[in-house]
């Protein structure tokens, strides 16, 4: 008998059943026939009680061509036993439900008896995230660069961080690489004192997360930041092979490692992360000197090694100004002819204060542009990497 619920064919399958003959309780098989004029001594009732038995489907093997041996019965085939107890055969699928807009609605108000599902905006929505959720085993590294100050270099380091931190399942940590006394840990609610130096100081004694756990602050969207020290003296005297002693250290406990980083490219700082990284982000602001550093940047990189960091690197257009004499969407494909992907971000006033950020608090359009960025970063998590040890 199947274990499914009854429905169609039910009563179909209980007739099969009931049509079986009946098993022989003692194994005696059908009474022999009594010879012509022989006494019956059957007890009143037995031959009619043998009767029903026959009629009811005693074993006859001559009519039912039931087998003349044991030799001849076929095998009983093995019970296929219970049911695997797995996701797929025990859960009902969840159904897709629409979150905003009218059919979100119209699902809320009617108990869910109402279902459109998700619109186009969410599906396309629901394709990002999953997108940033792409694993990576090995770990990956970011460098986050900019020749200019005044970009949103730091805001972009932050934002992304956010974004993967919020629908990753994995640990993502932004760490400060700012030798000119970085900001970035000042962008979230500080839980303690400790900078890179202290994460310097512990390499190769950090025994597990915890530990780690222990130098960084974590924000409400689950990004923890590794701050920068704020002596510049302190954050001066770091060195290239000091950052990149760190991020093999916090690789260890982290999946996705952002690095903040200043702006001189050819400091020695930044010329050692650069070259512990897997691929970068330049940051541009949407004015033409900005975009011309920006373009420079790529063509340092290019003419000094650094070729493939240019081929898979992502542009961040971030609008900090006014745009109404510059031709931006010229500028976005100047890039993207020579980059893997461009993106722009809107301005948005909640993040041009420079403090703790709080992304629940950006708007809609900027929460999207953003989450395309950090999908486009994440994409590069397949592509290879020329880093040292790879």
């Amino acid at each position: 008998m199947g274990t499914g619920s009854q429905g169609e064919g039910a009563d179909d399958a209980a007739d099969l059943l009931w049509a079986r003959p009946a098993a022989d309780p003692v194994g005696l098989g059908p009474l022999p026939a009594l010879p012509d004029g022989a006494p019956d001594t059957t007890p009143d009732g037995a031959a009619d009680r043998a009767q029903d038995t026959a009629a009811d489907g005693a074993p006859d093997s001559a009519a039912d061509g039931a087998p003349d041996s044991a030799a001849d019965t076929e095998p009983a085939q093995p019970h296929p036993g219970p049911p695997r107890l797995t996701e797929d055969a025990v859960l009902r699928p969840r159904e897709d439900r629409p979150v905003g807009g009218v059919r979100g609605w119209l699902y809320r108000v009617t108990g869910g008896a109402v279902n459109l599902g998700p619109s186009r905006s969410e599906q396309a929505w629901d394709a990002l995230v999953e997108a940033c959720c792409t694993p990576c085993p090995e770990g990956r590294r970011v460098a986050v660069i900019s020749r200019k100050g005044g970009v949103g270099k730091t805001t972009t380091t932050l934002m992304l961080g956010h974004t993967l931190a919020a629908v990753r399942p994995d640990r993502v940590l932004a760490i400060d690489g700012n030798p000119d006394a970085g900001t970035l840990g000042h962008r979230v609610a500080r839980q303690t004192d400790a900078t890179v130096i202290d994460a310097l100081a512990d390499v190769g004694t950090i025994q597990g997360y915890p530990q780690a756990r222990g130098l960084t602050s974590q924000a409400p969207s689950r990004l923890e930041v590794l701050a920068s020290p704020e002596d510049p003296h302190a954050s001066r005297a770091l060195r290239g092979e000091d950052y990149q002693a760190v991020l093999a250290e916090m690789e260890r406990h982290y999946n996705v490692l952002l690095c903040d980083t200043g702006t001189g490219i050819t400091d020695d700082a930044n010329l050692g992360i650069l070259d512990a990284v897997d691929q970068i982000v330049l940051v541009t602001g949407t004015g033409l000197d900005t975009a011309r550093a920006a373009s420079m940047t790529l063509d340092w990189l290019q003419s000094n090694g650094r070729g493939h960091l240019v081929r898979d690197a992502v542009v961040v257009v971030n609008a900090v100004a006014d745009t109404d004499r510059v031709d931006v969407d010229q500028v976005v494909r100047h890039f993207a002819d020579r980059t893997r992907s461009v993106h722009r971000i809107p301005h948005d006033r909640h993040l041009e204060a420079g403090a703790v950020t709080d992304a629940d608090l950006l708007a809609p359009a900027t929460q999207e542009a953003w989450l395309r960025a950090a999908a486009a970063v994440v994409e590069g998590f397949g592509l290879p990497s020329a880093r040292a040890g790879r």
